[in-house]
């Protein structure tokens, strides 16, 4: 008992966790998981849950000191990773979800919410974050951004340093985004987690095995 409240006093002073507020929920499926991803959560009622067994280095963000907020939640489902990146929800209720398989790159910001507000002219706030959602199988390169209420279908990759903005229509499954703000460069596509030259191998012997 006493091991274990020391070692939690030791990950706080290391900004490993940090979390207040009432019925937050923070589980990893994998034990390791606890030695990659930072969570802080300001607020009540928010939950973190990452089934992966694969690296999740990231550092999750649910509220702050001076806004805390409520009934938010973050899920990466099995065999997704991340390579560092930054995820931020400021929004009572919002949610961001990564599907099984996906892959995240070093450098990427997943941002569910704003942290300044936009008014109109009658003064009502107009970029209200609510959610984002990569599928299974996608692939997010490094230093791009997702911003608020965006959706990535399944099979799909995100480039280098690309910007993907909210959707208002649905994007095509296997495709490739780039540029900023990032629109549909390919279609048709698929990803393999082998570099190119051990696949082209694998590939060449097993069309000489036949």
């Amino acid at each position: 008992m006493r091991i274990q409240w020391f070692q939690d006093v030791v990950d706080k002073l290391r900004g490993k966790s940090d979390i207040k507020g009432e019925g937050n929920v923070v589980e990893f499926d994998w034990k390791e998981t606890k030695k990659f991803a930072k969570v802080k959560i300001f607020g009540s009622n928010n939950e973190v849950r990452i089934k992966s067994t694969e690296p999740f280095v990231a550092q999750i963000n649910i509220g702050s000191k001076d806004c805390p907020v409520n009934n938010c939640r973050f899920f990466a489902d099995k065999k997704s990773g991340s390579n560092g990146a930054n995820i931020v929800l400021m929004e009572d209720n919002s949610s961001v979800i990564i599907g099984q398989d996906t892959i995240i790159s070093s450098g990427v910001n997943i941002l569910c919410s704003d942290t300044h507000s936009i008014l109109n002219l009658n003064d009502e706030v107009i970029n209200i974050g609510k959610s984002i959602e990569i599928g299974n199988h996608c692939w997010i390169g490094m230093d791009s951004k997702i911003l608020k209420n965006t959706k990535i279908s399944d099979n799909s990759i995100v480039a280098a340093g690309a910007v993907v903005a909210s959707n208002k229509t649905a994007l095509p499954e296997g495709c490739i985004l780039a540029g900023n703000p990032a629109r549909v460069v390919k279609e048709n596509i698929n990803w393999d987690r082998k570099r190119p030259k051990q696949y082209l191998n694998e590939n060449k012997v097993k069309k000489d095995d036949k």
